[in-house]
């Protein structure tokens, strides 16, 4: 398990690489042991703490067995050694999203995507973007992706990855959606419908 910290261009990271030997993150590892949780995770460029904090707070007025974690509030496996939850949201970073295999939320939300931590990945932005987008990588077609209609960046690439997730949307647009969160005469309304399972 590979702390975030460290950059895959590390001398040590390449020496295990080329011995095959799997590197995983601390959030890979704790969702191997989450048992039957739920986990809402939220990544983004900007507002994942904000966003993470305010649906953590509407859960806990809703009395759900809930806890923050991630990059706020305890690591995500510690909470679940110390004081296991059924659900858990999770603010996750970009760094933390490259070393997951099987992670899988059940709800991924994305706030936005902008040029940061470019130096991380080589001065490439599409090597960023690939890397929020891994929020959907293992995501099944019962889950759902709720994203920024409003954000360039993210509806510019949207279309390259294999999203099987349920799409939500959201904008602050006034403009009707099909499904998702829109406003309309100063009122936010929602259309949601989700796919049937096989």
């Amino acid at each position: 398990m590979k702390s975030p910290g460290i950059p895959e261009k590390n001398d040590l990271i390449k020496k295990i690489r080329t011995k095959n030997i799997a590197i995983i993150s601390e959030i890979e590892l704790a969702y191997r042991h989450k048992g039957n949780s739920k986990i809402i995770a939220v990544t983004g460029s900007n507002g994942k703490t904000t966003t993470s904090s305010l649906i953590y707070h509407i859960c806990m007025v809703a009395q759900v067995d809930c806890a923050l974690v991630g990059n706020i509030g305890y690591s995500f496996a510690r909470q679940i050694v110390m004081a296991p939850k059924d659900l858990y949201v999770v603010e996750i970073s970009s760094f933390q999203l490259d070393g997951i295999i099987t992670f899988r939320p059940d709800v991924a939300v994305l706030t936005n995507i902008t040029e940061d931590h470019l130096d991380r990945y080589d001065y490439k932005m599409k090597r960023y973007i690939d890397s929020k987008f891994l929020i959907t990588a293992n995501q099944h077609s019962n889950d759902v992706f709720i994203y920024n209609l409003d954000d360039t960046i993210t509806t510019d690439n949207i279309n390259n990855y294999t999203i099987k997730s349920t799409l939500a949307p959201f904008t602050m647009a006034s403009k009707q959606l099909p499904q998702g969160a829109y406003l309309s005469n100063e009122q936010l309304h929602l259309k949601w419908k989700m796919k049937k399972c096989k």
